[in-house]
């Protein structure tokens, strides 16, 4: 029991010690530029505090990753400049049919003009009312992860079909999360989340006989041993903590680079 309890104190105390460095590590990075070029009739350079000065919105959002499909990988109230408003003030040509997104790591991705114009759509900088670590990223409700991007720093409006990392891949363009989106199987229902909770009825059980000739046992009245629960050495105490440390910066890992 003595060692249940500080296995839960100390696993209480790491937790706490994470999610308090990744919360605290991200601050607003002043110098941070997002230009909006291309076929726009007002070219724009702006910083964080341009973009802070402007009409915010929050939302509610999750991602999820595109492979496997489905699996989740953060959620939160995003804060940010509607993807709409910036575009609005850049003066997007009518001639453009893609708007492209690129990231300072290489990172690109894609948006029809009409679907960048969707009210649901942020460029955000917060995430409950905490700084972003990545600084700027795309909020894209609906849609698997990699139209999500990160660290964004350029967007351009193009008037060719444009397609992003993943998209050029073979990867499904429109991304729509209630779609599969990988190569080969674009279109493709995912399971009905319903399905998967779908009960199989247990066979109707054979009923005794009323009458029987063998006379039924007496109950026992010796009560049942206890389980008993083996005591947590030191070194198993060690490795836990070790083990749950590293799934937490795993966790980290792959919430900003597997989307």
């Amino acid at each position: 029991m003595a060692t249940a309890i500080i296995v839960t104190v100390l696993i209480s105390i790491l937790l706490s010690m994470t999610t308090d460095s990744i919360a605290c590590s991200a601050a607003i990075n002043t110098d941070w530029e997002l230009t909006i070029t291309g076929l726009v009739d007002n070219p724009l350079n702006l910083k964080i505090a341009d973009l802070m000065n402007m009409p915010q919105t929050t939302l509610f959002a999750q991602i999820y990753c595109v492979g496997p499909p489905g699996f989740f990988v953060e959620e939160g109230n995003w804060t940010g400049i509607r993807l709409s408003y910036l575009l609005d003030q850049a003066g997007v040509d009518p001639s453009a049919i893609k708007i492209a997104f690129y990231a300072t790591d290489g990172f690109s991705t894609d948006l029809t003009p009409e679907l960048a114009m969707d009210s649901s759509i942020l460029v955000a900088y917060e995430k409950n009312s905490l700084p972003l670590d990545e600084t700027l990223r795309l909020v894209v409700p609906d849609r698997w992860g990699y139209k999500w991007i990160y660290h964004l720093n350029r967007i351009e409006a193009v008037n060719f079909n444009f397609l992003g990392k993943y998209e050029s891949q073979g990867y499904s363009d429109t991304a729509l999360t209630t779609m599969s989106g990988g190569p080969g199987d674009v279109g493709d229902q995912l399971p009905n989340p319903t399905a998967l909770t779908t009960r199989i009825p247990s066979p109707t059980p054979i009923s005794s006989p009323i009458h029987s000739s063998t006379p039924s046992s007496s109950p026992s009245n010796s009560p049942n041993p206890s389980p008993t629960i083996p005591e947590l050495s030191s070194f198993t105490i060690l490795f836990l903590l070790l083990f749950l440390l590293l799934c937490a910066f795993i966790l980290k890992y792959r919430k900003q680079h597997f989307l």
